[in-house]
């Protein structure tokens, strides 16, 4: 593959025309799969944290305690 071809790759063409590039070239990930379960357990975490910050009081000062920092 040229240097050209590489340019070219997941390039999609809409019915009127447009080309636009999807991004997964972009990607840290070997798979659309993985990113995808990666952001699910990112939100995952994120979900937990907000839970245990609205029903316990948790944050940032109450893990420095438990923590020793």
């Amino acid at each position: 593959m040229n240097r050209q071809d590489s340019q070219k790759i997941d390039i999609h063409t809409t019915e009127t025309g447009f080309q636009y590039h999807r991004g997964s070239a972009l990607s840290i990930f070997k798979s659309d799969r993985r990113e995808d379960v990666a952001a699910l357990v990112c939100a995952c975490l994120i979900a937990l944290g907000a839970y245990a910050h609205v029903n316990y009081g948790w944050g940032f000062a109450h893990l420095r305690t438990l923590v020793g920092l």
